[in-house]
């Protein structure tokens, strides 16, 4: 199970997985730059925490 995580993360990061990041980071101006990562970040983390929540909750 350990190795097929790791073939998966490998070949997340090769692909379409840090792209958003970039993206993200060549969007703003330089003077707001920071303002818009950390929105950026925690909208990532906030929607990437919701769905599983309810399922965590629900199934104990």
């Amino acid at each position: 199970m350990a190795a097929m995580l790791y073939i998966y993360v490998c070949f997340y990061s090769m692909g379409w997985g840090p792209l958003p990041w970039v993206y993200v980071a060549d969007i703003f101006p330089t003077r707001t730059r920071h303002y818009g990562l950390a929105v950026a970040s925690a909208s990532q983390w906030l929607f990437s925490a919701s769905p599983p929540l309810p399922l965590v909750a629900q199934d104990g």
